[in-house]
């Protein structure tokens, strides 16, 4: 898996978490059976509300070995089998079906990361959809470099009442969370096109391409260019 310009390795049976903002591709050294599962940020977010634990799941790219357990890669798979045949079926109540299913195989997952719990136990159900709609406002104008009270006053929240969000729900400054949804985009663009660092630079927003290869540099700990060659070797 390149992840994030980095190179990990995986074997099966495992599951791979890969969440929206995470920049990824995947190569296979042998024909496997694999299941993709795309979730709506939406519906993960009312997921998320109802177990905190889910917020930690979702933290980051994860590889989750299934092979402990002689079970666990045929419970999964059967379970993946499921999800398949409800969401595909007209039966009555398979949308709800479809969705225990989903919370089904999330919570397998959980169990069998066996994380650490810290942190998300104080993130309230508000402070989640509140950070929710500021991701999707980031999404919107990242490229913009809008001041950070733009966004609280598209919200109709105060920056105190934001910042305080973000540091329950992700542990993170809502700065912090727009730079990296910019760093996200610079870097899917360093690894998989073919645009210069003064193109990306511009298709970002930033007016100076000596700038942005600062702003990489301070966040990435690499100039775009260093990045991009050593993803691609």
């Amino acid at each position: 898996m390149n992840l994030e310009g980095s190179s990990v390795p995986f074997e099966g049976p495992c599951a791979l978490l890969l969440p929206t903002e995470c920049v990824h591709g995947l190569d296979y050294e042998v024909d496997v059976d694999r299941w993709v599962v795309t979730i709506e940020v939406a519906y993960l977010t009312q997921v998320n509300a109802k177990l905190h634990e889910f917020i930690e799941l979702w933290a980051s790219p994860r590889m989750i070995p299934l092979a402990e357990s002689a079970d666990a890669g045929m419970a999964f798979y059967s379970l993946m089998q499921r999800l398949k045949d409800e969401v595909e079926s007209d039966a009555v109540g398979h949308v709800v079906g479809a969705e225990a299913m989903l919370t089904t195989l999330l919570l397998m997952l959980l169990r069998e990361a066996r994380l650490d719990q810290t942190g998300s136990e104080s993130a309230t159900r508000n402070d989640i959809r509140l950070v929710d709609r500021f991701r999707k406002l980031i999404d919107q104008h990242y490229r913009e470099n809008l001041p950070l009270q733009d966004y609280a006053s598209r919200m109709a929240v105060s920056l105190v009442q934001l910042r305080a969000a973000c540091a329950s729900a992700t542990e993170q400054s809502p700065t912090k969370m727009i730079h990296a949804r910019i760093i996200t985009e610079a870097k899917r663009d360093l690894i998989f096109g073919n645009m210069s660092v003064e193109q990306i630079a511009f298709g970002l927003g930033f007016a100076d391409a000596a700038y942005f290869t600062r702003f990489f540099r301070r966040e990435v700990g690499q100039a775009p260019s260093q990045f991009r060659a050593a993803a691609r070797q």
